[in-house]
């Protein structure tokens, strides 16, 4: 679990403004530096997904395909998607997964179910997960790129080295919007440094930190890659 779960947007801003000479705030507010700091974590996520850094994927729990239907419904549950990368079917829980070949261009849908038992295929399309109509239930599982929604004041950092790339690249941009050059240019600096170094460091955790959940003779199974933020 993070280190810096406890500290939140409000810690981010009293922080920006002890750096730039605010610490009463009475010229850089809150909601003044809350949308820079959601510029700032907009590219912070950007940045990682360059990376592929994976504090930004993670693993749906399993959930159904319904007979018939020729799209693979979103679990409410799921409220993060930005991108599905990778989806595995099984007809029940005492089967393999199989990977489902995808993402590919699929074929305008069949008038009636498909005979065969397994989808095989899938497209994103349209912000939805396209797949060739079967007369089958499936249970399916999706890795997929996460989106980290537009930041509350009282939002909680959930990523190690996310906080402090965060609070120079908001006073960076909070500098350069009120002309305060000699600042701009220490806290950008600072920003830029300090998000090279969670890439790095990622980088090397994601790399020596990959797991697998294949067992000896099962290639069918989903390999799960997973970082130290869970």
């Amino acid at each position: 679990m993070s280190t810096f779960t406890a500290l939140d947007f409000d810690d981010v801003f009293n922080d920006v403004r002890q750096e730039i000479n605010d610490s009463d705030g009475d010229d850089y507010t809150d909601a003044k530096l809350l949308t820079h700091a959601a510029s700032t974590h907009s590219e912070i996520q950007e940045e990682l997904a360059k990376h592929d850094i994976l504090m930004l994927e993670t693993v749906s729990a399993a959930f159904s395909y319904t007979a018939a239907a020729d799209e693979i419904p979103i679990p409410m549950a799921v409220t993060d998607l930005w991108l599905p990368l990778e989806i595995w079917e099984r007809r029940s829980a005492g089967e393999y997964w199989q990977k489902i070949e995808g993402p590919v261009a699929l074929p305008p849908p069949e008038p009636t179910p498909s005979a065969s038992q397994e989808l095989g295929t899938w497209e994103w399309a349209e912000g939805k997960i396209k797949v060739p109509v079967i007369g089958f239930n499936r249970l399916i599982l999706i890795r997929y790129r996460r989106h980290l929604d537009y930041p509350a004041d009282a939002d909680t950092m959930d990523f190690d080295g996310f906080y402090w790339p965060l609070v120079y690249g908001t006073a960076f941009r909070a500098a350069r919007r009120t002309g305060r050059d000699s600042l701009k240019l220490d806290f950008e600096r600072e920003y830029r440094t300090r998000l090279s170094n969670l890439i790095l460091i990622d980088s090397r955790a994601q790399q020596g930190e990959a797991v697998s959940w294949r067992r000896r003779g099962d290639d069918n199974r989903p390999a799960r890659r997973l970082s130290r933020h869970g």
